[in-house]
């Protein structure tokens, strides 16, 4: 039952983090300068996938 719950969390959490990207871990402490040298949508995206990728380690 537990990694249902965990599988659930890693999911919302993968769209909150593409939703808000300042939930990236050093992402919201950058200067607007180092801010527009990221490309947010293409880490954004990697972020979601790797937590959705997550949660198929719990269901198997």
């Amino acid at each position: 039952m537990s990694a249902i719950y965990t599988g659930l969390f890693l999911i919302g959490l993968g769209f909150l983090v593409k939703a808000f990207p300042n939930l990236i871990a050093g992402y919201n402490t950058m200067s607007q300068k180092q801010k527009e040298n990221v490309d947010i949508e293409g880490l954004a995206t990697f972020m979601r996938n790797a937590l959705l990728f997550l949660r198929l380690q719990f269901f198997n």
